[in-house]
């Protein structure tokens, strides 16, 4: 067998899955079958915005009555793409834009603006969003438009699937603006995930 670091070894997915029983008496070998009800695979969070990552959120919009604000854009870079309680939906029936405001690189070795690469926006698939707009700043004061892109409402062949990215980026940012400008249903405007990828930031 070949050994790889944890983070290869999740990221490829093609080796087999070991259960280890340790501590066996070999003159009395355990009998019967090991069941699993539930497995759970977490990969390492190398977005920008998550908080273990430099990532802090300074502004978000009212969330329902029964959910902080705070709370409910957490779920935006939780690592989950979708999911229950792990979505963002808005306030009920929203009609102005939907605003994300994050800092990056807090409290890192080196906290200094990072070189943008890739945006992905994740679809919530109850409540989706349509036209959404990324803006970048270098001092938290004037922001440019990086992207502006219209999310697709369903996804082939699950929501997994769900996703808006944008490549091959090369931008200076201190601080990252997200817009949700409006969405498929009335009721609430949604999103599943928010991720950004870069360098020259020094990762927790």
């Amino acid at each position: 067998y070949s050994y790889w670091p944890i983070t290869q070894a999740q990221r490829d997915l093609n080796i087999d899955f070991f259960h280890l029983v340790m501590g066996v008496d070999p003159q009395n070998p355990p009998e019967g079958s090991i069941d699993f009800d539930d497995f759970l695979l977490t990969y390492r969070n190398y977005s920008l915005l998550s908080p273990t990552n430099g990532g802090r959120l300074l502004s978000a919009p009212p969330a329902e009555t029964d959910v902080s604000w705070l709370r409910a854009a957490a779920t935006l870079t939780d690592g989950w793409r979708h999911g229950r309680n792990k979505m963002w939906k808005s306030a009920a029936d929203p009609s102005s834009p939907q605003e994300f405001v994050y800092e990056l690189n807090v409290g890192m070795r080196s906290p200094a603006a990072v070189t943008l690469q890739t945006i992905q926006l994740h679809q919530n698939p109850e409540w989706p969003a349509r036209d959404v707009e990324v803006l970048v700043s270098t001092d938290g004061e004037s922001f440019a438009s990086l992207l502006k892109t219209r999310m697709e409402e369903h996804s082939v062949p699950n929501a997994n699937f769900a996703f808006t990215i944008a490549r091959d980026l090369s931008t200076t940012a201190r601080f990252l603006t997200v817009r949700v400008l409006s969405g498929y249903r009335k009721k609430h405007w949604g999103m599943g995930e928010i991720e950004a990828f870069g360098s020259a930031a020094l990762m927790a």
